[in-house]
């Protein structure tokens, strides 16, 4: 076959690139890893709050089309579910976790006078004591006696008394540890894949604090 002046044979199989059209770029898939925090105010006792509005939040910021959240309380007195947020239903989680482990009942971790100070505490068993006993008693007021075989410990408080720090919340760990602290929710075109009832919540029980929940996105977004 004669070539007319000027042109050339391509190469078997190669593809001929359109006439008067710049060449598309690929389409490539950028991972993304984006970790934020929602911190949040609980209230009294055992509330549960919805976190999916600000999970939703992390994953449009994220920008990420198709991947999963990773969801996890950072508390070891509060928990993670996903169920329905109906308010007469969440009356119904409270009454049931009350009585899954009531808050009366005898905990060993409840016994503050009998726990060792936790690792690095300044001044060690002494200033632990002290800081569970609160504040020192009014002056001329009767001083309690050391015993003469502890040590030279100060003596340990009374049981039901307590440092806001250390508040007898033993029921409030088992309740944790049995809902659990962490959800994994999938991400698909952009969209959390939950179900129509189906919410993410917070779950607290041992409030009020001051509670922060870890949100990590994980994904690709689509980049020209």
């Amino acid at each position: 076959m004669q070539l007319a002046r000027g042109a050339r044979q391509c190469a078997p199989g190669a593809p001929r690139r359109p006439r008067g059209r710049a060449p598309v770029p690929p389409v490539r898939a950028a991972p993304v890893f984006r970790y934020s925090e929602v911190e949040l105010d609980t209230q009294p006792g055992i509330a549960v709050l919805d976190v999916t509005p600000a999970i939703r939040d992390a994953v449009a910021a994220a920008g990420v089309v198709e991947g999963c959240v990773h969801v996890l309380s950072r508390h070891t007195t509060t928990a993670v579910a996903i169920n329905e947020c109906e308010a007469r239903l969440l009356d119904d989680i409270r009454q049931f976790l009350r009585r899954l482990a009531p808050p009366g009942d005898p905990y060993l971790h409840n016994d503050l006078h009998l726990r060792e100070a936790p690792p690095g505490w300044p001044g060690g068993w002494a200033a632990w004591c002290a800081a569970r006993r609160g504040p020192p008693p009014p002056r001329g007021a009767p001083q309690r006696r050391r015993r003469s075989d502890d040590g030279g410990r100060p003596p340990p408080p009374p049981p039901r008394r307590r440092a806001a720090q250390e508040p007898e919340n033993a029921h409030s760990h088992l309740l944790s540890m049995v809902l659990g602290n962490s959800e994994t929710i999938p991400v698909t075109e952009g969209r959390l894949a939950l179900g129509q009832w189906q919410s993410v919540m917070l779950v607290e029980l041992d409030g009020p604090r001051k509670r922060s929940v870890g949100i990590q996105v994980v994904g690709v977004t689509q980049q020209q």
